[in-house]
């Protein structure tokens, strides 16, 4: 399981996505609309980083949930 944010600058999805597919079993890509590389979102979308990491964490949990 991989998060990614739109705007990281260190990592841009356009190259990321394909060196998933590469992998052996393709991981789980969960997009963070806006998010930065720490997962900061703009202002103007009107998202709390509480509201961000409390996104991060649910879809990581229902991840788990799936594996076992």
């Amino acid at each position: 399981l991989f998060f990614q944010g739109t705007r990281d600058s260190l990592c841009k999805i356009d190259v990321f996505q394909p060196i998933l597919t590469k992998l052996p079993t393709p991981p789980e890509l969960h997009i963070i609309e806006g998010g930065d590389h720490s997962f900061k979102v703009l202002k103007k979308l009107d998202r709390t980083e509480s509201e961000v990491w409390q996104e991060i964490t649910e879809h990581s949990n229902q991840w788990v949930k799936q594996q076992l």
